[in-house]
């Protein structure tokens, strides 16, 4: 089964009043609400309103679409709580859980009991109604989530700083300490090993590999499992795979670099650049600027359908011109919004400081990414180039899933969808080679061979916090920054069509991990293969693991509630009214058919 998140949970998995300088650290920052009674504590994000009454806090988005309100209930059974707590909050509330939407979930250390209701609107169509609470010993904790979808939306990354903040006094969270770490050798790499190829197994996820970097050199570096489900050639440390969005901190590395050429700077308005540019309205046109772009803080919504719909037609122009359509949800800086578009515009447009023409922006990104980043670091293999990649003899094959949650193996050419955002997730690269890139980053930009890339001072301008999106992780210029007790975490994570990446590194303690995987949204793979090395690095407890089980479970539940959905096939007379052509403004025509060849089609253009 593929092993994707299936709780229905208020942390949807699985992401401004005046402009934010991308070289301040994260401003509009939650501010910690401090239980009068000491029980609990709380971030409210500063634009968010709170008002406490005696029995409960309640925390009210800018635009009065959602709230969050908290109550501490007497219960020894967290069912009952959270009965307790609607009725204090909102007397004869009646609603009932949605099918499958009422769920123990893994507690934390400390918690006793944990469960998620997820209610039934009713009359109130559109809405969110949900409640989360933790048991511990006879009190019942209860945060509960009411508002619009669209708000629900708009918020999340404010939704997710409340509920991943909100902390009970007393509870301990396991964290890296900031002592010595253990070196990765010996009896540790093959428990490591052992871990892997269990995982592999138990998600069923056909093949990834592994390199592991240590005071400033490659210590490790594998590969597991297979390139393809059914052939018999295995996955090595050398074989390429698309690596998603981590592509994102190889294109602020290149910019970086032109910032540190005095080409432009990451204040720069992106018009000064690229006079033509529009984004939104034009008063928004004139203030964004090209650290702007790769922040994810302007409020601007993901929208990657329209890409991939007309990924055949779509050029580097095209993704440009794109973003004159493009309106934040929120004000700059406000809360955290992640678009693909806007990354790719930056990687596109920053080549035209260093002399690239308009009309050829594609070639030149490719050029600059090439000789200001790869070259240096001597990734030879790594490419944007599907060319490349289809003649490359070592290629894992992308594996997509099917109806009942298997895998299966999908085209390669599949992937070439994300082209047209390039900058933000189209690179090919292997395990040994992104070694040399975790190198460069915890060398403070000096490559392995000692090659200055980049100045120490640029590279760390991308690691500063922009914009939260949950309680201690922000989010940079192209990386997640984790600051969740102990040493610091950065990395970034990648998804394609049949492909999965995880790069992280702890940077005062000289260590990290790359893990790829050739399978669709394999990222509990990738994430608990990354935490399990960390775990042994740091002697800390094998946690890493608990919540896989859990996961396994509930996501083969929701693929039979699925299939048992979907019913028999229907006969052709009973659907012959829906076929034919549509059309949409933004995504194009799609074509809807039937032939006793083939059965059903649903034909996009670029996909089938």
């Amino acid at each position: 089964m593929i092993r994707r998140l299936s709780l229905v949970v208020f942390l949807f998995a699985t992401v401004i009043g005046s402009l934010l300088n991308s070289g301040a650290v994260a401003q509009n920052a939650s501010e910690v609400y401090t239980d009068p009674d000491g029980r609990f504590t709380v971030p409210v994000p500063a634009t968010w309103s709170q008002e406490a009454l005696p029995d409960r806090l309640v925390l009210i988005d800018p635009d009065g679409d959602m709230t969050v309100t908290i109550l501490v209930v007497e219960s020894e059974d967290v069912r009952a709580g959270i009965d307790a707590a609607w009725e204090i909050a909102q007397p004869g509330f009646a609603e009932t859980p949605v099918p499958g939407g009422d769920q123990d979930v893994p507690s934390s250390a400390g918690i006793d009991e944990t469960v998620v209701m997820t209610y039934d609107g009713g009359e109130t169509s559109g809405q969110i109604v949900q409640a989360f609470a933790q048991r511990v010993g006879d009190q019942v904790y209860v945060l509960m989530f009411e508002g619009s979808i669209d708000a629900a939306v708009r918020r999340n990354a404010q939704i997710q700083v409340i509920a991943s903040g909100f902390a009970i006094s007393g509870q301990e969270e396991m964290v890296l300490s900031g002592g010595d770490v253990n070196l990765f050798e010996g009896p540790m790499v093959d428990e490591f090993e052992s871990f892997v190829d269990d995982l592999l197994v138990k998600l069923e996820v056909p093949g990834g590999s592994v390199v592991v970097v240590q005071n400033g050199a490659i210590v490790y570096s594998s590969g597991f499992g297979l390139k393809e489900l059914g052939s018999d050639e295995p996955v090595t440390a050398d074989t390429l795979m698309m690596i998603g969005s981590t592509t994102k901190s190889f294109t602020t590395l290149m910019m970086a670099t032109m910032v540190d050429d005095g080409l432009f700077d990451w204040e720069t308005p992106v018009v000064e650049i690229l006079p033509t540019f529009e984004f939104g309205n034009p008063e928004l046109t004139e203030q964004v600027t090209m650290g702007n772009l790769v922040c994810a803080c302007t409020g601007v919504p993901r929208r990657d359908l329209e890409f991939v719909f007309n990924a055949h037609d779509l050029t580097a122009e095209g993704t440009v011109r794109s973003l004159a359509d493009f309106t934040p949800f929120t004000d700059f800086g406000e809360t955290f919004q992640y678009s693909n578009q806007l990354v790719a515009a930056a990687g596109f447009i920053a080549p035209i400081a260093g002399g690239g023409v308009y009309g050829d922006l594609d070639e030149a990104f490719a050029y600059e990414l090439q000789h200001r980043v790869l070259d240096p670091l001597g990734m030879d293999r790594t490419t944007l180039s599907f060319a490349e990649v289809v003649n490359d003899s070592d290629v894992a094959t992308p594996h997509g899933f099917v109806l009942d949650g298997t895998y299966a193996p999908i085209p390669l050419s599949t992937e070439a969808l994300i082209e047209p955002i390039k900058p933000a997730g189209s690179l090919w690269s292997s395990a040994n080679e992104l070694g040399e890139y975790l190198i460069l980053q915890m060398n403070s930009g000096k490559a392995s061979n000692g090659t200055a890339v980049v100045s120490e001072a640029n590279l760390r301008r991308t690691r500063e916090p922009q914009v939260e999106i949950s309680a201690g992780v922000s989010y940079g210029l192209g990386w997640i920054i984790e600051d969740v007790g102990g040493p610091q975490t950065i990395g970034h994570d990648g998804n394609t069509l049949g492909f999965t990446s995880a790069l992280r590194f702890v940077p005062d303690a000289n260590v990290g991990v790359a893990v790829l995987s050739n399978g669709q949204a394999a990222n509990l793979f990738n994430e608990t293969v990354s935490q399990r090395l960390l775990e042994l690095l740091f002697d800390l407890p094998p946690s890493s693991i608990e919540g896989v089980d859990f996961l396994i479970e509930s996501s083969e539940e929701a693929v039979a509630e699925f299939l048992e959905s979907v019913g028999d096939r229907p006969a052709l007379e009973d659907v012959n009214g829906i076929l034919g052509t549509y059309s949409n403004n933004v995504l194009g025509v799609v074509e809807l058919d039937w032939s006793e060849a083939s059965g059903w089609q649903l034909d996009a253009g670029e996909f089938r």
